[in-house]
């Protein structure tokens, strides 16, 4: 005959192994560690009660008789074979116990009926898998995370455990002295407390690795954006700038051409006068020199806003965006005083023609257009430079 106690006996049995492959880091599937957890269970119970009816089985040799069975199943489920196994095993078993313990302690009022013991049992065990399953995420995460003290800590739970086997079932079962209970509830409560501490030490741990972790991968994240910039400042000096005067160069100007909508109102074109003449007498460095005389020149006459290049040998383009075409006389004044300047300084002399057109002056529809008129004009001021 099925007696309470082999009622409660299976449902602590079940529950425990419920709890503790929901906290456990698993080896298989969820899916496949319930399966394999429910044939266990049929085996293990059946052979357990096949035994026991045949009167095969010492009364001091059933909780071994399933204890042993189950802790060899738990091993074949875990993932992590050590202390973290350690741990949550006898945690499990360690809150199975005080489940009934306080199962018993509630019944008492009740009058100790089985039914009551049954239930209240039920209820506990509900309790306790809410909050496994409401925090069971963050301990899986503490178990994959915190590498340290798990052997302190499965330590503590085994000893917990004994500690409690003894106090239920020595000298005699707990039923049988029911005046001991307020101190065995005692212990229960100190054990609940040093495990939400144990808990609240970990999670404050992992807080502050996951802290120290975020705060490394910003760092990481600011060198690698700043190795990018870096990395696309290098990439832009060498695919747009020109590497004699630093202004932007001919691939600036064509890309400029092709994606830029905005119609530049001005467009100013020159051309160093002679600078092959200087390059044949004075050598290359004198040319370049002249260059980047006029490079600095322009530089001093215009301002960030307009866009410089030099698209070739000795020819210039500046897109003026913020001048009226009206005032360009004096702005190519300004220029030559600047150049004249430089010159002074450089101790040389570099004389430029100079061409320039005009969107709303000319009527013109496209930057092609705008360019291809100031090159035109520019050429014109040159073969008056020749003449003269």
């Amino acid at each position: 005959m099925i007696e309470a106690i082999d009622v409660i006996n299976f449902l602590s049995y079940i529950t425990i192994g419920i709890m503790y492959i929901l906290l456990i880091d698993l080896k298989y599937s969820m899916k496949n560690s319930l399966i394999a957890f429910s044939i266990f269970i049929v085996l293990s119970y059946g052979a357990f009660y096949g035994f026991k009816a045949l009167d095969m089985l010492p009364i001091f040799m059933n909780t071994t008789f399933l204890a042993i069975p189950a802790a060899i199943f738990s091993i074949f489920l875990a993932k992590y074979k050590d202390s973290r196994f350690l741990f949550t095993l006898f945690s499990v078993d360690t809150f199975g116990l005080i489940v009934y313990i306080y199962a018993r302690s509630i019944s008492i009022p009740l009058g100790e009926y089985s039914i009551v013991i049954i239930i209240i049992s039920a209820v506990l065990y509900a309790i306790s898998l809410y909050y496994i399953l409401k925090y069971r995420d963050v301990y899986i995460n503490l178990q994959s995370q915190i590498k340290i003290s798990w052997i302190t800590l499965a330590c503590f739970s085994i000893i917990a455990y004994v500690i409690l086997t003894i106090l239920i079932s020595y000298p005699t079962p707990i039923m049988s002295r029911i005046h001991e209970l307020p101190p065995i509830i005692l212990v229960t409560l100190f054990m609940l407390f040093a495990y939400i501490i144990v808990y609240r030490v970990f999670t404050k741990e992992v807080e502050v690795y996951n802290e120290r972790n975020e705060k490394i991968i910003l760092e990481l994240d600011n060198k690698y954006q700043k190795s990018r910039l870096e990395l696309q400042a290098v990439y832009y000096k060498y695919a747009y700038e020109d590497e004699i005067t630093g202004l932007r160069n001919r691939r600036a100007f064509e890309e400029m051409k092709t994606e830029s909508k905005l119609k530049t109102p001005i467009c100013l074109t020159m051309d160093i006068n002679n600078l092959k003449e200087i390059n044949d007498n004075n050598g290359h460095q004198e040319g370049d020199q002249a260059l980047k005389i006029l490079a600095e020149s322009l530089k001093q006459t215009f301002n960030n806003q307009d866009h410089i290049y030099r698209i070739g040998g000795d020819e210039f383009v500046i897109l003026l965006s913020n001048h009226d075409i009206d005032e360009i006389g004096e702005t190519i004044k300004t220029l030559y005083r600047n150049l004249e300047e430089c010159c002074k300084n450089q101790n040389c002399e570099v004389s430029v023609a100079i061409g320039y057109s005009s969107y709303q002056k000319d009527n013109i529809d496209s930057i092609e257009e705008l360019f291809e008129l100031a090159d035109q004009r520019m050429y014109i001021d040159k073969a008056k430079y020749k003449l003269s």
